[in-house]
This record gives structure tokens, sequence and C-alpha cells, in this order.
């Protein structure tokens, strides 16, 4: 194996052959999928291993935030670790909702590890195309 100056590279055993894959596990993003359908907003998100009392859900200014928490407890004294690709942290994902929402519909439900989240969407008048007279 070659480094990129076509000078052969270091190998370190097993501990560096999954170093690059070790980053995408250290940068949890909650993944999210957002659908209107009959005049109702839902936002799923799959957050598995957590429980209602990890989870908070605020609407502000019409920013709606998910913020989930867990803590991975490991016995570091008795217990050698090969991996810990499981982490814990705070993870945090804002979404800018519409300004037409009926704040005081917002519900969610967290069941087998996926949040679903709806809104309302306030009634509007639907706009009509309109041809005005120049004077």
């Amino acid at each position: 194996m070659y480094n990129a100056h076509c000078v052969p590279a270091k190998r370190y055993g097993f501990r560096n052959v999954f170093a690059d894959d070790n980053r995408v596990f250290n940068s949890f993003v909650i993944p999210l999928d957002i659908y209107e359908q009959d005049g109702v907003i839902n936002l799923v998100a799959d957050l598995p291993g957590f429980k209602n009392e990890d989870i908070s859900l605020k609407l502000e200014n019409d920013i709606l935030t998910l913020t989930a928490k867990r803590t991975i407890e490991r016995n570091q004294e008795k217990t050698k670790y090969y991996f810990t690709e499981r982490t814990g942290g705070e993870y945090v994902r804002k979404v800018k909702l519409l300004n037409d929402i009926d704040r005081d519909s917002v519900s969610a439900e967290l069941k087998d590890g996926v949040l679903s989240v709806t809104v309302k969407r306030n009634e509007k008048e639907e706009l009509k195309e309109r041809t005005i007279e120049i004077k």
C-alpha cells in the first residue's frame, strides 16, 4: 500500500483499519423525512434506542427543535473493549416550518424507535389568479 507521495504507507495493525469508518459513527445526524398529506405536515425521525424521556421537542418562532440525549455506560476498569462505535451525547436537529401552521395542533408519538410529529396547517383561502385593470 502506498500513500499520496508513492512511498510505502505505514501499517499500524488492527486498530487503524477502521479509522476512516469511525468518523461516520462519531457524527450522528438524526435522519428525518418531512412530507405533507391532507393539510398536515408530517415529520418522521429514526431514533432507535431512545426513550421518551431522552427526547425533547420545542417549537419556537416556527422552528421545531428536536433534541435527543443518550449516555452509554461502560465499565472501563473490568472490561477490555475492542470497538466502541456506539456513541453517547446530545443530538440536535432544527427544522424551519411554514408560517401558516396551527401551533396548537403539534403532536408527537415515539413508537418502536420512530418519532412521528404532526402539525396541521391553518386553512387559507386558495389564491386565485386575478386580472388587475390598469387605469
